[in-house]
């Protein structure tokens, strides 16, 4: 895992179906609420400071911590989609990048990095 990671990784291997997790996070927004909340007064913390220096150095670390975290749940989606291309052979980049929300393209690319026995960043 990458520095500074203090997640545990997504719970992939507990459902019979790999597609089932990734729908099931693509039909409810409910689980990611607690995390929305938290960004949110993590903002508004920032945004009660008087000094606009220091609010735009607090926004400055929150946007970093932000996206170290996408960076993190990115790769883990990306492990999963080449799971997924693994496990449903049948299913086309096209009709898995649309039911995922992603471009074809990048569902081409991982299962190139697949082919050649990589793995996707992370």
């Amino acid at each position: 895992m990458p520095e500074g990671y203090r997640g545990s990784p997504m719970p992939v291997n507990r459902f019979p179906c790999v597609m089932q997790l990734l729908t099931a996070f693509a039909a409810s927004p409910a689980p990611f609420s607690t995390v929305v909340e938290a960004i949110e007064r993590a903002s508004r913390r920032v945004g009660r400071r008087a000094d606009p220096l220091e609010r735009a150095l607090g926004y400055g670390k929150l946007i970093a911590e932000l996206q170290d975290q996408v960076t993190l749940v990115a790769a883990e989606r990306d492990a999963a989609i080449t799971e997924v291309l693994a496990t449903v052979p049948g299913m086309s980049h096209r009709r898995l990048a649309a039911r995922l929300g992603v471009f074809a393209q990048r569902v081409d690319q991982l299962a190139k990095i697949a082919r050649a026995g990589g793995r996707p960043r992370g």
